[in-house]
Parts: C-alpha cells; sequence; structure tokens
C-alpha cells in the first residue's frame, strides 16, 4: 500500500477502509496456508519414506506461503498502527448510523 502522502485524494476513512481490508486479506491468507500446510505435511508424515516428489513440492510451497502470510500480516499490522500514530486511533472510524 501507498503512503499516506500518495493518496492525497483519499479521505481518512477511505485509508482506513483499505488498511482494514490489506490485514483482513493477509489473515485470511495465513489462515489458508496454514491449513493448506498442515494439511500437506500431515500426509508427508503418514506417508513417510513413501512420499512421491509432489507432495514435497506441495509442503515446501505451502510452507513458503505461510510465511509470505506472515509477512504480509506483519506489514498490514504495521501500517495500521503507522496510520493510528499519525492521525490517531479514532481517525477515520464510522459511527453506526441509529434509528430515531
Amino acid at each position: 500500500m501507498a503512503s499516506d502522502e500518495e493518496l492525497p485524494g483519499m479521505s481518512l476513512i477511505q485509508q482506513r477502509m483499505q488498511l482494514d481490508r490489506a490485514r483482513s486479506a493477509a489473515i485470511w491468507t495465513l489462515i489458508g496456508a496454514v491449513l493448506l500446510a498442515s494439511g500437506s505435511v500431515w500426509a508427508l508424515v503418514s506417508e513417510g519414506a513413501d512420499a512421491p516428489w509432489w507432495r514435497w513440492g506441495a509442503a515446501i510451497t505451502f510452507v513458503a506461503l505461510t510465511a509470505h502470510g506472515v509477512v504480509r500480516v506483519i506489514g498490514a499490522v504495521r501500517q495500521l498502527r503507522r496510520f493510528h500514530i499519525e492521525h490517531g486511533p479514532d481517525a477515520g472510524r464510522q459511527s453506526p448510523v441509529g434509528r430515531p
């Protein structure tokens, strides 16, 4: 994501929404990668030395995707924390519309 200086047309609400979306996408990427990696590693462990080569490739790929998910979550949380420091913790938050 670009910094606040590069997004002059975006309001604080839009910036917060973009940061929240990035964090949510990173979390879901991490959850999916952990599930895929754990299933793949479990299949390797259960097959032992008889595991075909492609199971090793899948396990390595999903473990790498898990590491990528961790990096994305950390980056998204840092950007949101930077936004809070710069604009305040309630910047861009919308209050729910109530009925009279």
